[in-house]
């Protein structure tokens, strides 16, 4: 009798036991392997009107369930007054796709074509994973620089291409170029803004709001020189954290497109890297 009722618990314990198990919850994140922007990950330059391919490969320890990307324009919020865009003004691209994924693993290309009245300039775009338990992966988000025939052109000879300035709160510095626009350039912004503690390699997107501004309006000029001296100071007067900043010098045209980072030909490179002590 004795043995039967030990054999009885112990059918009980291993029952409990094997009933914990399948009712574990997958705590286990989802992983980017890769992702990358018509094969590359960095310097992605795409004309308005082109296809673009977003390739990428996930993986999961049980199950995927979604990918999703998001695209948006990174002019950085600036807001120009509808009264000087015409009805044929380029507009800013936006993309918000979820795609269904199945397996512990997926290779795949999701492809999209940005449409020809695009506004040109730089555009972030974000790649997110969920697994079927609802686990995110840590995401990776890319620069990409849509450009057309009108966009504004723009070169920085101070600070110097490929200068790291290391500068504390309230120093100043002078910034010198050249910008110009067939139709009219209507303004010049410069901003200073804090970089990712997450993103992929390459010329990334900001962290948050612009810190910092300066606005140069030109009001229609064809042609710009630019002797800006630029300060280290924020609206309310409080330091900023010590790191790294980025320096984003941007030529906006009479049709609200902006010219921005990373590309050659049409586009030109404008980007200062910044330490802040």
């Amino acid at each position: 009798m004795k043995f039967l009722k030990l054999s009885s618990i112990a059918l009980l314990l291993f029952a409990f036991a094997a009933c914990s198990e399948s009712e574990e919850v997958d705590v286990v994140r989802p992983e980017i392997k890769s992702f990358s922007i018509n094969g590359s990950r960095e310097n992605v330059r795409v004309e308005a009107g082109e296809t673009v391919n977003l390739t990428y490969r996930v993986t999961d320890d049980q199950a995927l369930s979604e990918v999703k990307f998001y695209i948006h324009n990174g002019f950085d919020g600036h807001v120009h007054p509808s009264s000087r865009i015409s009805a044929d003004a380029p507009v800013p691209f936006t993309l918000n796709e979820v795609v269904k994924v199945n397996g512990t693993e997926d290779e795949n290309t999701y492809s999209f074509t940005i449409p020809a009245n695009t506004a040109a300039g730089p555009y972030h775009v974000k790649m997110d994973l969920i697994d079927q338990e609802g686990n995110e992966a840590e995401f990776i988000e890319l620069l990409m620089e849509v450009y057309t025939s009108s966009q504004p052109e723009l070169t920085v000879s101070t600070p110097q291409e490929g200068q790291v300035l290391a500068l504390e709160m309230g120093d100043s510095f002078e910034i010198k170029g050249e910008a110009a626009d067939a139709e009219g350039i209507w303004e010049i912004h410069i901003d200073l803004l804090k970089k990712h503690d997450n993103h992929a390699s390459g010329r990334v997107a900001h962290e948050g709001a612009v810190l910092t501004n300066d606005i140069v309006e030109c009001k229609g000029e064809l042609t710009y020189t630019i002797d800006h001296i630029f300060t280290i100071e924020t609206e309310d007067g409080s330091d900023l954290e010590p790191g790294e900043y980025e320096l984003q010098i941007k030529v906006w045209d009479n049709d609200a497109q902006v010219e921005d980072w990373d590309g050659d030909g049409n586009v030109k490179v404008v980007y200062r890297d910044i330490i802040l002590k």
